[in-house]
C-alpha cells in the first residue's frame, strides 16, 4: 500500500504549517473550558506562525509541485486559523443568535474568496496583496478583547473586516521588520491577556 499524498507531510518547509493543528487543538479545548483570553492567545499565536511559515517555505520549495502544494497547504490553514477558529472564539463567548451565524457565514465567505483570489495572484503579483489579509483577524480580535466585550463592536468588526477582505486595495507585502514588529505587539497583548485571564487585570 502506497501513500504518495503523505511524501509532503514530513517535509521541513511544511511542518510549521502542520504544527498549527496542534495550536487549533488547543484552543478549542480553551473555547469549551469558556478560557476566551487563552483562546485569543492561541489566535494570537496562529498569526504570528502564518506571518513567518511563508517565508521560512520559500527558502526550500524549490520546484513548482512543492510549491503549489505549499500555496495550497497555507491558504487551508489559513481558512481554520483565521476564519473558522475566530468563529468558534466568539460562538463561546455567548454570541451565537442567528444574526451573529449570518456574520460569521459572511466572514468565513469573504475569507474563503480571499484566499482563492490569493493562490490565484500569487505568481502574477509578488510585491502586494489586492485587499486586506485574511490573518489580520488573528490581530484584531484579541486586541478588541482587551478593551471590551460588546458583542456590537465584536460584530460591526466581523463586518469590517469581510468588507476588507474582498475589496480591491492593494497592500503592500510587509518584509521582515514589519513581520518582527507585530510578532512583538503579538506578545505584548499575549501578556497582557494572561494578565486578564488570571484576574489580574479587569
Amino acid at each position: 500500500m502506497k501513500f504518495k499524498m503523505c511524501k509532503e507531510i514530513w517535509k521541513i518547509e511544511n511542518c510549521l504549517t502542520f504544527s498549527e493543528t496542534f495550536f487549533i487543538c488547543l484552543g478549542l479545548m480553551f473555547c469549551i473550558k469558556k478560557q476566551i483570553s487563552y483562546s485569543m492567545i492561541i489566535l494570537l499565536l496562529l498569526g504570528i506562525f502564518d506571518g513567518f511559515d511563508g517565508m521560512f517555505s520559500k527558502k526550500f520549495r524549490k520546484n513548482g509541485d512543492t510549491e503549489v502544494y505549499g500555496i495550497q497547504l497555507d491558504s487551508l490553514a489559513d481558512i481554520i486559523t483565521s476564519a473558522a477558529y475566530p468563529v468558534i472564539i466568539l460562538i463561546s463567548m455567548g454570541y451565537n443568535s442567528i444574526i451573529n451565524l449570518i456574520i460569521y457565514s459572511i466572514f468565513i465567505v469573504c475569507g474563503l474568496t480571499r484566499l482563492s483570489y490569493f493562490n490565484i495572484q500569487t505568481h502574477s503579483n509578488k510585491e502586494n496583496f489586492l485587499g486586506v489579509p485574511i490573518t489580520v483577524s488573528t490581530i484584531v480580535l484579541p486586541l478588541l478583547y482587551i478593551f471590551t466585550q460588546e458583542e456590537i463592536i465584536f460584530m460591526v468588526s466581523m463586518m469590517i473586516l469581510s468588507v476588507l477582505y474582498v475589496c480591491d486595495i492593494k497592500i503592500k507585502k510587509p518584509n521582515i521588520k514589519i513581520k518582527i514588529v507585530f510578532a512583538v505587539i503579538g506578545v505584548a497583548i499575549s501578556i497582557v491577556l494572561v494578565l486578564k485571564g488570571a484576574g489580574l487585570i479587569q
